[in-house]
């Protein structure tokens, strides 16, 4: 049987064939004489790491990644006891390079002994912090695969983790990455426990499951009204104040969990109710502590209050109302669209004429720029983070779009264009929709298929 060469003897043979002497090796690698020859030639060898191994590869023009399967059986599996010093370079270097084979087989090699599991969760969250949260899940992974205490902090932030980086992927992929989480939210430290409830509530949102939305409103209310009431009294017995580190100001999920709730109310048609709660985040200057971000967002929820005070009356039928919204609109043109789709709810509902608001706002609801837009929603500063959420509201309009064009009988070269993006969005990131877009998709496109036939004669 033939005898497989160690990574030393390969490399030593590399070396040789391409003319190099140890002298020669180490000016151009750029690796101390001294430790390549103890490396190359000492019995015992010294232990090479991996990023020796990467110079030395780099040098005879060998391609990143050379010999590391050979490398992690010799340095890694054939050791009984793990060495993090030395290990965790080469798992940072796996991650890197998107070895997930390696990083698999590294993974189950240490976490032999589960005292490691702290360790790899400090470093997944370092990559975390670091905005590398894809290169970090196959570590959050592994703490899941290997964690036995279902109650453990590491475990629940692991799982919440997973579902950051699920939520505004499809729709349906968010929602099942959000039933697999949700257990464990309960566990989370109270910073991440506000933005997961956020999160949550997103995703219920997208799948219109308005009790469940509704329950994420009710603990996010709870737990910012708690660590609000608990930071001013210690504030008032001690002069000094500890904040919760969140990743928003706290204010924005005290005035979240507030629009939550009112945007369940009045999507549930609880008129009253949701007036009710429009007018706890309608002003929140009063907010203790707020800087200037702070500040910024307390406008936001001010105008967002404005707005929605307006639907409300649109949606009970109030037409006059209409006048008033297009004079906001002017002042708050990045929520055209948003406003647009409730708007055309109304007019669905209620049979309003807003041809002249379509006409207003031609440019943005017919530019079918939509599909770009929402493939941009990861990468810019919006109001909504999640892509998934952006996703479910353009749908939305153009479903309404497409209802209201067939209602008041506008067969034309725009329905066409509409039903197209409707299609393609729906197809393409919501299956969810498909049920409740098809029929109308196919009805509307027989009729417009016929209208263009007689105006054709």
């Amino acid at each position: 049987m033939k005898r497989i060469l160690t990574v030393r003897e390969i490399l030593t043979k590399e070396m040789r064939s391409q003319h190099y002497t140890i002298n020669s090796f180490s000016k151009a690698s750029g690796i101390n004489r001294g430790v390549l020859s103890a490396t190359l030639n000492s019995n015992p060898p010294r232990p090479i790491s991996v990023n020796q191994l990467d110079r030395m590869g780099e040098t005879l023009g060998k391609p990143e990644g050379w010999l590391y399967e050979q490398f992690i059986e010799e340095s890694c599996l054939q050791n009984i006891k793990v060495n993090w010093r030395r290990v965790r370079p080469l798992l940072l270097r796996c991650i890197q390079l998107n070895q997930i084979e390696f990083i698999d087989q590294i993974m189950n090699w240490i976490l032999e002994d589960a005292s490691y599991l702290s360790q790899i969760f400090e470093l997944a969250e370092q990559l975390t912090a670091e905005r590398q949260l894809q290169a970090a899940l196959p570590l959050y992974k592994s703490i899941i695969q290997y964690e036995r205490n279902y109650q453990s902090e590491q475990l629940a932030v692991s799982q919440y983790r997973i579902f950051q980086a699920a939520a505004g992927e499809m729709i349906g992929q968010s929602f099942k990455a959000a039933l697999v989480f949700k257990p464990y939210c309960a566990n989370l430290p109270e910073h991440l426990m506000l933005d997961a409830l956020l999160k949550l509530a997103n995703v219920y949102f997208t799948v219109k499951d308005w009790e469940a939305m509704s329950y994420c409103g009710d603990k996010l209310m709870e737990l910012s009204h708690s660590i609000y009431a608990r930071e001013y009294q210690q504030q008032s017995a001690t002069h000094q104040l500890t904040r919760v580190k969140t990743s928003r100001p706290l204010v924005v999920y005290y005035g979240q969990s507030y629009l939550i709730k009112f945007a369940v109310a009045e999507i549930t048609q609880n008129y009253q109710e949701a007036n009710n709660y429009l007018c706890k985040f309608s002003d929140l200057s009063w907010f203790e502590g707020l800087d200037e971000e702070g500040r910024n967002e307390v406008e936001k929820f001010t105008m967002y209050a404005d707005l929605n005070c307006l639907n409300v009356e649109l949606l009970q039928g109030n037409y006059d109302v209409l006048r008033e919204y297009k004079e906001l609109l002017i002042k708050h043109n990045g929520e055209v669209l948003a406003s647009v789709n409730v708007i055309l709810h109304a007019a669905n509902m209620h049979g309003f004429n807003v041809d002249d608001i379509l006409e207003t706002y031609h440019e943005h609801i017919y530019s079918f720029d939509s599909i770009n837009l929402i493939a941009s929603f990861e990468s810019v500063d919006h109001n909504y983070k999640d892509l998934s959420i952006g996703v479910s509201r353009y749908i939305d309009l153009y479903y309404e779009l497409a209802l209201y064009h067939f209602n008041q009988k506008l067969y034309n070269k725009n329905l066409e264009s509409i039903l197209d993006i409707l299609e393609y969005v729906v197809q393409n990131y919501s299956y969810e929709h498909v049920l409740n877009s098809h029929t109308l998709l196919k009805k509307m496109r027989e009729m417009n298929h016929d209208s263009f036939k007689s105006q054709a004669y």
